[in-house]
């Protein structure tokens, strides 16, 4: 069977320092924190995302939604990068926000875009 999201965010929560090639940062308590929450808002997403370790300490879910390529970055100090390119238009949006509530907040009705 197939690894669920929810391991491989555990998975990642026992990376050390120096995990890659002896370069990167454990994964930091507040990006672990919004990682778990952003998981638990919508089965659907865990279902897409891909989640990856940061070399800073971050976690990283990207997945496809409808066309556009979207990356959300957990940082170790608790603030939010999302990052969406539409394939079909080249638009591209970067905003980085203060939590994971403040990002809800801002993307609203369009929350069902993947969650």
């Amino acid at each position: 069977m197939a690894q669920t999201r929810l391991e491989r965010l555990y998975e990642l929560s026992h990376l050390t320092d120096g995990w890659h090639d002896g370069e990167g940062l454990a994964i930091g308590p507040k990006a672990m924190e919004s990682a778990a929450a952003l998981l638990a808002l919508n089965p659907a997403f865990v279902d897409k995302a891909r989640i990856y370790p940061g070399l800073e300490g971050s976690v990283l879910f990207e997945f496809d939604e409808d066309g556009t390529d979207v990356t959300i970055e957990m940082h170790a100090d608790g603030s939010i990068a999302f990052h969406s390119v539409a394939l079909f238009t080249a638009e591209e949006r970067t905003t980085t926000f203060e939590s994971l509530d403040a990002l809800l907040a801002e993307l609203g009705p369009a929350r069902h875009l993947a969650l």
